[in-house]
């Protein structure tokens, strides 16, 4: 999927993708990142993924982010892409 591509994901009541695939179990806002990654929008790149500073901008797209600092990716040998997110404290405490 490139970020011209849209692909409809099925979601549960807690914004997660039911589709199988490599998202499956993610929240719905995973995948964008995932394509943001892929294009170099990341603000850093680790050896099992990918760093996002979270900003307002992030906020007011997917307010599920709010109270949060940073989201990182990481994808498996499989292909399977995951995210976590975090609060600076807990950055700190890593």
């Amino acid at each position: 999927m490139r970020a011209n591509q849209k692909v409809e994901y099925e979601l549960t009541a807690q914004k997660t993708i039911k589709n199988p695939g490599k998202f499956e179990g993610e929240m719905y806002y995973i995948p964008i990142f995932y394509e943001m990654a892929l294009d170099g929008m990341a603000d850093e790149d680790t050896e099992t993924g990918w760093i996002f500073d979270l900003v307002n901008d992030d906020f007011k797209k997917y307010p599920e982010l709010k109270g949060y600092d940073r989201l990182e990716l990481t994808t498996d040998t499989n292909g399977f892409v995951f995210g976590q997110v975090y609060t600076m404290e807990e950055v700190k405490q890593a």
